[in-house]
């Protein structure tokens, strides 16, 4: 017998991240898909029904708000909704630096402003980011600007035009992601809910290994330097957004979890902790009483 009014969780991209992460967070709940083309995630959406997941599917372009409202309504009528989880997202390697304005920057400010009136007390909403928004030092003035402009605003704004190489306003827009979720979270509040984001570092993934085609020096370098010297998975990326989903982040909200395997710390600090070689305990040392 069907629930009168289930619990929904709310999915915005369904790539490797984004697949990974429904099947691990909506056991029990209905799932609600979101794509621009959600033609092309047939074969994704059959596997999550095969695998006994109630799926519901509504086609949605993160670049435009009102079809963003609409998805955010829509889900209203599908029942309560828990938990929504933006994986929606382009690849600097690969993508304009128009594309990443209109999908990585104002695609998530779309996503924030339209679903804090569908959320209440209890629910939870992920963003998704990238260990690529700790890459480049900003001036406060323009993480304030990617913080707080309206969102119809976010791109009127000299120091993010000056950021025009694809890379850079990867960067940019990543970080501008993490501040945006961190200036919603009283607004969230005040509804009940939380917002936080997570910031993956390089995955294996369709998204990954084709960033991995498009700059093989530059992210072979990055796997090499990250502390654990490997690709993230799926899953782990997934672990971080079903603990930002659930009842023990109950306290955390506004900010950023960083799933990068040690990477930006790599990067910041090259050189490492100047530590003294550990002693070796004397196994006949007397024992401190």
């Amino acid at each position: 017998m069907a629930q009168a009014n289930p619990h929904v969780v709310v999915v915005i991209g369904l790539g490797g991240i984004g697949l990974a992460i429904a099947r691990r967070i909506t056991q029990g709940r209905k799932l609600l898909v979101a794509s621009r083309t959600i033609n092309m995630l047939s074969p994704a959406i059959k596997s999550l029904q095969y695998d006994g997941h109630d799926v519901v599917t509504h086609q949605a372009d993160i670049t435009d708000y009102k079809s963003v409202e609409s998805l955010a309504q829509f889900a209203k009528t599908v029942g309560n909704v828990t938990a929504v989880v933006l994986t929606s997202g382009v690849a600097s390697t690969t993508a304009t630096t128009q594309d990443i304005h209109s999908i990585d920057l104002i695609g998530t400010a779309n996503v924030i402003d339209a679903f804090l009136p569908v959320v209440g007390p209890g629910s939870s909403v992920v963003c998704l980011s990238s260990q690529a928004g700790f890459m480049v030092p900003l001036p406060l003035t323009l993480q304030k600007h990617l913080a707080t402009a309206p969102r119809d605003k976010l791109l009127d704004n000299e120091e993010l035009q000056s950021f025009s190489d694809a890379r850079a306003a990867y960067s940019v827009a990543k970080l501008g992601n993490i501040v945006r979720v961190q200036a919603a979270a009283k607004a969230y509040g005040l509804r009940g809910a939380r917002i936080n984001s997570v910031s993956p570092g390089l995955t294996a993934s369709e998204m990954g290994y084709s960033a991995l085609a498009a700059s093989v020096e530059y992210l072979e370098k990055m796997k090499k330097t990250a502390a654990i010297g490997r690709m993230g998975t799926v899953e782990e990326m997934a672990s971080a957004v079903e603990f930002l989903i659930g009842p023990s982040s109950s306290y955390v909200t506004g900010t950023d979890i960083l799933v990068d395997g040690g990477a930006v710390g790599a990067y910041r600090w090259p050189e490492g902790t100047q530590t003294p070689a550990l002693e070796v305990p004397d196994e006949k040392a007397t024992p401190v009483a």
